[in-house]
C-alpha cells in the first residue's frame, strides 16, 4: 500500500489488525512497488467499462459498474488461487452466484403492495439493474431516475434501456463523486 495519509495512521493500523491484513507500506513515489494492487484496480476498471459499454448506461453510473466489477471480481474462481474465489478463501461459503444478473438490463420491479394507489393499478415499475445488494437487487426508476432495492424483479437480460440520449441528472443516484476516491 502507498504511503498516503489515509493508509498510514492509528485507525487504519487498528481495521487492518481487526481484520486480519498484514499491512505493508511501500515507498513514496513508487508506485511500481504496489503491482498487485495496480494490477487488481485495472481488473476491475476494465470490468466496469465492460459493463457501461454493454449496458450502453452514461458514464455518471461509473460507481455503479465498479461496485459490480468488484463484486463479480470477488466471486468468480481463479486458476491463481487454485480454482476458489476470493469470496470463498474469506467467507469459506461459496458464494451465492444465481442471483447473478445483468448489468444494465431492463427490469420489471414490484411495487409494494401498501404503496399500490388502486386494485387495477399496474403492479411493477421499469427499471435497469445497477447491481446486486445484500439479497436484493439495486435498480434504478426509469420514470424518477432514483434508485429502489428489491426482491421481486422480472428481467429482460437481453434488454439495455438506453439513458444516454437524455439523460436526468449527471450525477451517480448513489451520491458518490470520483473525488472519494482520489484525494
Amino acid at each position: 500500500m502507498d504511503g498516503g495519509g489515509e493508509f498510514v495512521n492509528q485507525n487504519f493500523k487498528e481495521l487492518a489488525d481487526t481484520c486480519g491484513m498484514i499491512h505493508i507500506v511501500s515507498p513514496p513515489y513508487t508506485p511500481e512497488h504496489n503491482g498487485f494492487a495496480k494490477r487488481a484496480n485495472r481488473t476491475i476498471l476494465d470490468k466496469a467499462r465492460c459493463l457501461l459499454i454493454n449496458s450502453n448506461l452514461p458514464n455518471q453510473y461509473w460507481a455503479e459498474a465498479i461496485r459490480t466489477a468488484t463484486f463479480l471480481t470477488n466471486v468468480i474462481p481463479t486458476a491463481s488461487r487454485k480454482n476458489y474465489s476470493p469470496w470463498f478463501l474469506w467467507n469459506n461459503t461459496p458464494p451465492k452466484i444465481k442471483k447473478i444478473r445483468t448489468f444494465g438490463c431492463k427490469v420489471i420491479f414490484a411495487i409494494p403492495k401498501h404503496k399500490r394507489t388502486w386494485k387495477l393499478r399496474q403492479v411493477g415499475e421499469t427499471g435497469i439493474l445497477l447491481g446486486f445488494e445484500n439479497e436484493s437487487y439495486c435498480i434504478l426508476k426509469i420514470s424518477d431516475n432514483k434508485v429502489y432495492y428489491s426482491r421481486q424483479v422480472v428481467f429482460f437480460e437481453c434488454k439495455f434501456p438506453s439513458l444516454k440520449e437524455n439523460p436526468v441528472s449527471n450525477t451517480s443516484p448513489l451520491n458518490i463523486s470520483w473525488n472519494d476516491f482520489h484525494e
